[in-house]
């Protein structure tokens, strides 16, 4: 049985508060708000966010469910609890932000049906031609599709050994053959979010159930973070990029605090990471919304410049957790309820929140 872990709960709502921050400070910094600020570098997290997020659900789809027996029913009762996370929660974001931008632009930025199909299944789309990251509307749901495709890769090696071990050692082939390729498909294929999700199966596979020195894993963690940050400081980034080393790093920290015990913790802070570590995956898609009319709000209120950003940012955070706390707490047991779909209580660390 895994157990729950207030570190790893910990780590899920960094995440997540990354997530906000850095998208409130990009939004706050256009010309339409408050401008550029000499501050914008402390929400500059665009490079650790998403590493922090794939690599930890690698490591927790893999102690959770590699380590299992495995089989095709177990497959397909994995993917279908993973849909019944995802979907709802997305198509009600998703419906919601579609009615504000026709109230808004007045339109929907769809072109065929095809667009609005990929849409609503979260399948790949080319971020050069879809809105900027390839999600429409709900634009940080790019994400969504890389964490569906590697569930799949979870529930094909669920199926057999022969799979499960093709994927442990021959994935970072993949990655070699698509990265960098002029087809789009084979691109996503060859995503280093891919790769860093493979690490973290990795990572649970073989160290999964070993105990690692704290030290060695934090030692790990830092000389990783040192690559990264002279990586990003020279310009070295040809096939490991910043994200990749970043990747790496998170692999030592996840080890690190995972061996960390928290029984000195008061009840009340660990009750209060938990709430916001379950209502990451509703902070996330929420938080769109409300970024836009928190930049708004404090512009209207007559703020401007550093101090304007700065209390937009913050506004932003507050209420996007608030709001996903909410979600989480009387929104989404009702679609469960609907659905038939028990909740548990072992944290993954993905926006799509628990399994």
């Amino acid at each position: 049985m895994f157990k729950r872990s207030l570190g790893l709960d910990a780590i899920r709502l960094i995440a997540c508060i990354m997530v906000v921050v850095f998208h409130a400070s990009k939004t706050a910094s256009t010309p339409r708000y408050f401008g550029p600020q000499g501050h914008d570098w402390l929400f500059e997290v665009e490079h650790i966010r998403m590493p922090l997020f794939f690599v930890l659900s690698g490591y927790l789809m893999s102690t959770l469910y590699l380590r299992r027996a495995s089989g095709g029913a177990l497959a397909a009762d994995f993917l279908l609890k993973r849909a019944k996370k995802i979907f709802p929660l997305y198509w009600l974001a998703l419906g919601i932000m579609s009615v504000a931008t026709i109230v808004v632009v007045g339109s929907l930025p769809f072109d065929d049906t095809a667009g609005v199909i990929k849409t609503l299944l979260l399948l790949p789309q080319d971020p050069s031609e879809v809105g900027g990251t390839g999600a429409p509307i709900v634009y940080p749901a790019w994400v969504l599709q890389y964490e569906i495709l590697a569930y799949g890769l979870v529930a094909l090696s669920m199926c057999s050994r022969l799979l499960l071990g093709g994927f442990l050692w021959f994935w970072p082939a993949i990655y070699v053959i698509g990265a960098g390729s002029d087809t789009w498909l084979l691109s996503f294929l060859g995503s280093q979010w891919l790769l860093i999700f493979w690490f973290g199966v990795v990572l649970g596979q073989f160290l999964g159930g070993v105990e690692v020195r704290r030290d060695v894993a934090f030692l790990w963690a830092f000389a990783w973070f040192v690559v990264a940050l002279v990586a990003r400081q020279e310009g070295l980034i040809d096939k490991v990029t910043e994200e990749l080393t970043f990747g790496l790093a998170f692999c030592g920290l996840i080890l690190a605090v995972r061996s960390l015990s928290y029984m000195g913790v008061q009840r009340r802070l660990a009750a209060v990471v938990r709430t916001g570590s379950d209502a990451s995956y509703a902070t996330f898609l929420f938080h769109i919304g409300v970024v836009s009319a928190g930049c708004r709000i404090v512009q209207a209120c007559g703020l401007a410049g550093t101090a304007g950003h700065i209390v937009s940012v913050l506004l932003c955070l507050v209420v996007s957790l608030a709001l996903g706390v909410w979600v989480n707490r009387h929104i989404e047991p009702r679609i469960a309820h609907l659905l038939n779909r028990r909740a548990t209580e072992a944290p993954v660390a993905t926006p799509s929140g628990n399994v």
